[in-house]
């Protein structure tokens, strides 16, 4: 089952003797990023909630690309392939298979997102083992794991 998930890190190397300025041509990829476009106030940051304001925070910070997520019940799907967005299906508590693979199969989704924090289970709970089988079918598997923004998430 290992060799078939996949970690997406994000990882700035500072070289040495980079200056500032070099290191503004860096391209980034943002491996973690909402595109929940209501309108709204985000409540940590005060900053607007639209399409505006996330591509205008992508050229301030020198993002190329973004790995977005959808919430476990299939949220939040905006069509930005054409803005290099690409989706994951996120799986929470609630083991969705169907519709998972409903989204591989149609290319909504490019891989399947796992939130072990938010689920309160191991990468090897029995319960995912159907979603690593479509992942040796269409894409891979990616795990949320570090921070997380819920009171009730476990870090382990």
């Amino acid at each position: 089952m290992q060799r078939y998930c996949l970690t997406l890190l994000a990882i700035l190397v500072w070289p040495p003797g980079l200056t500032k300025a070099q290191s503004e041509t860096i391209p980034i990829i943002d491996v973690h990023t909402h595109t929940s476009f209501t309108g709204g106030t985000e409540p940590t940051t005060g900053r607007p909630r639209t399409m505006d304001q996330y591509f205008k925070e992508w050229r301030e910070a020198g993002i190329v690309g973004a790995v977005a997520h959808t919430t476990a019940d299939g949220g939040n799907f905006q069509d930005l392939a054409s803005r290099n967005v690409i989706y994951c299906g996120g799986v929470g508590d609630r083991v969705d298979l169907k519709r998972i693979e409903d989204g591989l199969r149609s290319k909504q989704y490019k891989c399947i997102k796992i939130y072990l924090g938010y689920t309160h289970r191991y990468a090897y709970d029995r319960q995912y083992e159907p979603f690593y089988a479509l992942a040796q079918k269409y894409e891979p598997v990616v795990f949320h794991t570090g921070d997380a923004y819920s009171k009730t998430a476990k870090l382990k």
